[in-house]
């Protein structure tokens, strides 16, 4: 019984050590590959830090409007060249569609994918929050076993 209780003790602990937010600024990358190559995937975390913004700071982020700083990434071709986009976006409570919805393209665009997330640098590459669930809960159901 003391095991199932340690169990389900530490996994709720990863569970909110991972997806609870904090209230500060997202940092996020902001380029696009049609201006610098190495904006596009694969991506380079560690050679690009000096793409990473404050999107708070940016916008000059309004609680008024309560609207919220979000990372976003977006694959597009525009005149038959695929370009990748990493930005900040803004989303409120009133968007039913999300931030992906709210920005206009040219004509002759198709969009391949639009994804967001609101943890720092998180448009880098594959979602952070889906690799630390896979970390955590082998680390949760081991636990047991070495702590009694």
């Amino acid at each position: 019984m003391a095991r199932i209780v340690i169990s389900v003790l530490i996994a709720s602990v990863a569970f909110l050590a991972l997806y609870v937010k904090q209230g500060e600024s997202v940092y996020c990358y902001v380029c696009s590959d049609d201006i610098d190559p190495r904006c596009g995937d694969p991506f380079n975390r560690t050679n690009h830090r000096y793409l990473v913004t404050d999107c708070d700071r940016e916008r000059g982020a309004s609680t008024y409007l309560r609207q919220k700083a979000v990372c976003r990434k977006f694959k597009h071709t525009v005149n038959n060249q695929d370009v990748v986009v990493r930005s900040c976006s803004w989303e409120s409570n009133r968007d039913e569609d999300g931030p992906c919805s709210q920005f206009a393209l040219p004509p002759n665009t198709r969009i391949h994918y639009c994804v967001t997330c609101d943890t720092d640098e998180c448009n880098s590459a594959v979602t952070a929050k889906f690799l630390s669930t896979l970390i955590a809960l082998p680390l949760a159901l081991l636990a047991p076993r070495y702590l009694c």
